[in-house]
């Protein structure tokens, strides 16, 4: 078998609940060392619902295939055994905020005295600098900050938050990003380098143009429930389930008003055949797809609407989407082990040579090792001044 693409990388992990863990999970399935340092008694994401028999899912959704370590960095001992780690690792991703590092004085001239050619990988809810870098952020604060919560819900509503954690996953995947990007810089510099990732940062830029529509155009977006701005798309019921269509194009719209038996809708003169003929009578247009799907059922409208290359999918729950024959037949769904439970979870996304591990550690179950491997390691003295 092909060696795994990222063997041979060690990262020391001092992460907690998301975005951290993530990370480093994305760099263990793919083959990188991964040794998480959690505090005495274990990482508090271990006793957070849902809790099967005493284990978390949540924790083992975002720890597999890594070595964990209990230390108390309060302990010169200790610390000593944690900065010989980081002496002899690749890359250093935390998401605990800079003020507990430095209480540590895990300070980055410090961290960079232990090794020059550390990659650094702090994650935070607004980064490293600015009038909010010392504000404390969970993944729903974020959401509320960027905008996301803003643009999410019915029109005229409240702000919705997400039913998914989205800053946490996009910065978890981005530092990921960051560590790989450090590795490759370092082949040439041969020194490390501080990759700074913010929650905020991360999640305001999936707003992609709606900076322009402010800044440009005047145009402050909103809710829209399921609507698009700028093509026709929505969510109808049918009569046996919800479903999603997206008419992007000129021609999808032409053949889905074919399909409906209602060419007029897209004709010159009488119909609406552009995007901003359809944007300016977005209201009529979805009662009148919604009057024919309403007589249709969910696999009626698959076979006639995919016939005509009209992008559609119905409303999945999460069952359904465990069971999905296109995830299924690539294999994502992977159970891994955490003491005598098994959790069904997300496996690697992309595909590589490498075999992840589907073992979720205890709480310092490496501890015997690590002690062995790094104890009588040595740093340099100064370091320790």
């Amino acid at each position: 078998m092909s060696r795994a693409p990222l063997s041979g990388i060690t990262v020391i992990e001092l992460g907690h609940y998301i975005a951290g863990p993530l990370s480093t999970q994305i760099l263990a399935d793919h083959g990188a060392r991964v040794i998480k340092v959690e505090p005495m008694g274990g990482e508090a994401a271990r006793s957070v619902f849902p809790i099967h028999e005493r284990e978390s899912a949540y924790y083992a959704a975002v720890n597999r295939g890594k070595e964990s370590v209990t230390l108390d960095l309060k302990l010169e001992e200790d610390m000593r055994l944690f900065e010989a780690m980081l002496a002899s690792a690749d890359a250093f991703v935390t998401n605990y905020r800079i003020a507990t590092l430095e209480k540590l004085q895990l300070t980055q001239k410090r961290l960079f005295e232990i090794n020059p050619q550390l990659v650094f990988v702090p994650i935070s809810g607004y980064g490293l600098d600015g009038p909010l870098a010392d504000r404390p952020a969970f993944d729903g604060a974020i959401q509320a900050a960027s905008g996301l919560m803003h643009v999410t819900g019915e029109r005229g509503g409240q702000p919705l938050r997400s039913g998914l954690f989205v800053p946490d996953h996009v910065a978890g995947m981005h530092a990921a990003f960051a560590v790989l990007m450090g590795v490759q810089a370092r082949l040439s510099s041969e020194v490390g380098g501080v990759y700074d990732i913010s929650m905020l940062d991360v999640t305001a830029s999936m707003h992609l143009f709606n900076f322009s529509l402010v800044e440009q155009f005047g145009e402050s977006p909103t809710r829209m429930a399921n609507a698009s701005l700028n093509t026709f798309s929505d969510v109808f019921e049918g009569s046996d389930g919800f479903v999603y269509i997206a008419a992007v194009t000129d021609a999808m719209w032409s053949n889905l008003c074919e399909v409906m038996d209602r060419a007029e809708l897209a004709e010159p003169g009488t119909g609406y055949p552009s995007v901003h003929d359809r944007r300016n009578n977005y209201d009529y247009l979805v009662g009148a797809v919604q009057s024919w799907a309403a007589t249709k059922s969910i696999d009626e409208m698959q076979a006639l609407l995919l016939e005509n290359n009209i992008p559609f999918a119905p409303i999945a729950t999460v069952d359904e989407v465990l069971e999905n024959e296109q995830l299924r037949h690539r294999g994502k769904f992977i159970d891994v082990k955490y003491n005598d439970e098994s959790f069904t979870t997300f496996g690697p996304i992309i595909p590589t040579p490498a075999v992840p591990s589907h073992h979720v550690g205890s709480a310092g179950e490496c501890n015997e090792s690590i002690r062995e491997e790094f104890g009588s390691r040595t740093v340099p003295a100064d370091v320790f001044s």
